[in-house]
């Protein structure tokens, strides 16, 4: 893997010489670079990449969750959780539904939350 030790300017000449972070992106090898491209085309609709692939359920879950492992490693993407912070009991289950949809919650914290509202009827 390279790093970047030098960026220039075309406009002015200038040349700066060190050792500079990359952005997490650019630690990407060739494959991981394709897959996300597939993602970005396919709007992250698991089955059209599935297609578009030509690889399963598990092994798209898998590459993504190398993607994001990969690229939340770094100071440029700060993690929040939010799940902890929300109230979800008060909240129905389409409520809690989308909220996953967002991205807000997990998949995993949304099941869970609608179990124990399940439970607790």
């Amino acid at each position: 893997m390279m790093d970047v030790s030098a960026l220039s300017c075309t406009d002015c000449d200038l040349t700066l010489s060190g050792r500079f972070n990359a952005h997490p992106l650019m630690k990407l090898d060739e494959d991981m670079l394709h897959f996300l491209h597939v993602f970005i085309v396919c709007e992250g609709k698991i089955a059209d990449m599935e297609k578009a692939l030509g690889i399963s359920y598990p092994t798209v879950k898998n590459k993504i969750h190398k993607l994001k492992e990969t690229v939340s490693k770094t100071h440029f993407v700060n993690e929040v959780n939010n799940e902890t912070s929300l109230d979800l009991s008060s909240m129905s289950v389409i409520e809690i539904l989308e909220q996953v949809n967002k991205g807000v919650i997990t998949y995993e914290h949304g099941l869970k939350q609608i179990k124990l509202k399940k439970e607790k009827k």
